[in-house]
């Protein structure tokens, strides 16, 4: 009980760490035994999405919305030509 006590009072980056090392051990001991459980993993991440692919697009438009229309030709050219380069 004092173990989980103390468990409880680390801050989130200890805990984070903590499950992190925790899901690494279970790979590489269980390995593919520890497959049934992958769909927790998958919860999270699809829960951890829903509410922050909004907000990044929603704080884009806003950014954009915002920008003055002597600069928006400017933002657009170094974009045309950050796209141009990459492709």
């Amino acid at each position: 009980m004092q173990m989980l006590d103390r468990l409880l009072k680390q801050s989130l980056t200890v805990k984070i760490f903590i499950g992190m090392g925790a899901g690494f051990l279970c790979g590489i001991f269980f390995g593919e035994d520890c497959r049934h459980i992958a769909i927790i993993g998958k919860i999270f991440i699809k829960l951890v999405q829903m509410p922050v692919i909004p907000y990044i697009v929603l704080s884009l438009m806003v950014g954009i919305s915002n920008v003055s229309s002597t600069k928006t030709g400017g933002i657009f050219r170094y974009l045309i030509c950050v796209v141009g380069s990459l492709m």
